[in-house]
């Protein structure tokens, strides 16, 4: 679990790393997942992938997916990795709101602790924003990444019903590609040159965090309890603000260290106290 959540932590490192702009790093990184995943899906899955169509669920997790990728990746141009990182720790926070929202109950301590979440987390927007270290599109990024990554794991749930796990990641990044095809198109933002540089930073966040992280998280869920696995998700920032210190030279400041300590300690507490979704307990939003 420890190691999916280290390699998992890369993937906007490696954005900011590239030459390439947001949009087209997003892009090359999408595109690239699709044969990779196919290989595995052909080595692990034996039929089960190609063997059934995808679901409308799976359909729209795939585009919710690649409009994350395009959003995340396009954020690392213009804010820090940390703060990123924090942001995306939102997550079980704003799918536990979207339960309590369908009229699930919700008990006081979820909602104390998701504002001492988003607390901590808008902290650090104010200060990067206001010494500069992240302008104001890239705040608006990073919190869209939260908001639409939330989207993509409350669908994909209901997908992964209907779906092997391998098969939900190969349907769902195959469909990724087209918001990210779209975003290229319609923005008109430059896929190219590709420098060596862009090739290593694609092939590490495919093969790093896009693959065998997610995979090392998920195959995770059969071993630990679900709500320990989401506790150790919750070092995912600190390794994102390590790996984006050494790779890019993001030293991480006072702010972000005392921003990020509020916002997972209020995650940490809104997952031991979240609404539940009804139907089937499935806890591997809270891993994500």
């Amino acid at each position: 679990m420890l190691a999916g959540v280290v390699l998992y932590s890369t993937n906007a490192v490696f954005g900011a790393w590239a030459h390439l702009n947001g949009i087209g790093f997003a892009l090359w990184r999408t595109l690239a997942a699709i044969p990779l995943l196919a290989l595995v899906a052909a080595l692990v899955d034996r039929g089960g992938t190609f063997g059934r169509l995808p679901g409308r669920a799976t359909v729209v997790a795939g585009v919710l997916l690649g409009g994350s990728t395009v959003v995340v990746m396009t954020a690392a141009k213009h804010a820090p990795v940390a703060l990123i990182a924090l942001l995306g720790t939102l997550t079980p926070i704003l799918t536990g709101a979207y339960e309590a929202w369908r009229g699930e109950r919700v008990r006081a301590i979820f909602v104390v602790s998701g504002l001492l979440a988003m607390a901590g987390a808008g902290y650090v927007a104010v200060t990067d924003h206001a010494s500069q270290r992240a302008d104001l599109l890239g705040v608006v990024l990073a919190i869209g990444f939260a908001i639409s990554f939330a989207a993509f794991l409350v669908v994909s749930r209901h997908a992964r019903r209907d779906a092997t796990p391998i098969g939900f990641l190969f349907w769902s990044a195959a469909f990724a590609a087209v918001p990210a095809v779209l975003a290229a198109v319609v923005s008109g933002a430059p896929v190219g040159p590709v420098t060596g540089r862009d090739v290593a930073a694609v092939a590490l966040a495919t093969c790093c965090g896009g693959t065998t992280g997610h995979l090392l998280v998920t195959g995770s869920l059969r071993r630990l309890p679900a709500t320990t696995a989401a506790v150790i998700r919750l070092t995912q920032p600190f390794f994102a603000m390590l790996f984006a210190w050494w790779i890019v030279a993001q030293t991480p400041t006072l702010h972000q260290a005392l921003g990020g300590i509020v916002t997972v300690l209020g995650v940490g507490f809104g997952l031991l106290f979240r609404p539940r979704p009804r139907g089937p307990a499935e806890e591997l939003e809270l891993l994500e």
